[in-house]
């Protein structure tokens, strides 16, 4: 990255090479952060996650029918990671760069394309093999756009997680932000952990429809529905997921924007 900063020539560094630069000092410092108990801990998650991501496509294979609920822990697992480990890993922290002549959202296009440069995303994405597997029984197209449904899906949940990490990082500066987003938090998990009880009860013989609706109109299981639609609607439906990233990350670069600023 120095040389981006030293090297005569444009002012602003186009994106590609503000890319180019995350996704080599994230793997720079994953290579040189792999000792002793965290290269365990990594080689330990890692071949999990494989077994897991393996067994989704599987899933897809012999119980199709639960392939939207096991997409759905997917997404919880990249919603509430972040939260989990007290902010998720920033090996690139937004404040580093905040020197660059670059507006935010190249910035945060670079940063995300760095967020790819790790396991966690490899391994989602073998998970999501499932859709164009699962696209199979709908013939070619079907497989297509599951293909397609697949990456986006990836890039939605990578979004997610971001925009999760960049607010969890602007409400623990203070400890009224920081009890509030507690309090927040800990709804989302009492919500995930037995909201489904009072649905069900309420829900009595429509529950199985109920369920198979939700669990698609998750963004998890917009890929499941893109292969069931025809395929007018399931392009649509893809079109709505590029949409979702687009927003995700201009909210993205406005929350790191606010970070960097209120440093």
């Amino acid at each position: 990255m120095a040389d981006v900063l030293t090297t005569p020539g444009p002012a602003t560094p186009s994106p590609a090479v503000l890319a180019r630069h995350m996704i080599g000092m994230r793997l720079a410092i994953m290579r040189n952060s792999l000792r002793g108990d965290k290269a365990t801990t990594l080689y330990t998650g890692v071949s999990v996650g494989v077994i897991l991501a393996l067994a989704t496509v599987a899933v897809a294979v012999l119980w199709p029918a639960q392939l939207p609920l096991v997409l759905a822990v997917w997404l919880s697992g990249w919603v509430f990671g972040p939260i989990f480990i007290g902010g998720g890993s920033e090996a690139l922290r937004p404040e580093y760069f905040s020197m660059l002549p670059a507006r935010p959202a190249p910035i945060a296009t670079a940063l995300l394309a760095g967020a790819f440069a790790g396991p966690a995303p490899l391994v989602s994405l073998i998970a999501l093999m499932s859709l164009p597997v699962y696209g199979w029984r709908f013939g070619p197209a079907g497989v297509l756009i599951g293909l397609v449904a697949a990456l986006a899906t990836l890039v939605t949940l990578v979004m997610i997680s971001r925009v999760i990490v960049a607010l969890i990082g602007l409400f623990v500066r203070s400890r009224a932000t920081a009890a509030a987003a507690g309090v927040v938090t800990g709804t989302a998990i009492a919500l995930c952990s037995n909201g489904w009880a009072p649905a069900v009860a309420l829900g009595g013989a429509d529950t199985a429809t109920w369920s198979h609706v939700m669990l698609r109109a998750l963004p998890s299981g917009w890929g499941v529905a893109a292969v069931e639609a025809p395929w007018a609607l399931g392009l649509a439906i893809l079109a709505a997921d590029i949409g979702m990233i687009v927003l995700l990350l201009a909210a993205w670069a406005a929350l790191l924007s606010r970070r960097v600023v209120s440093a």
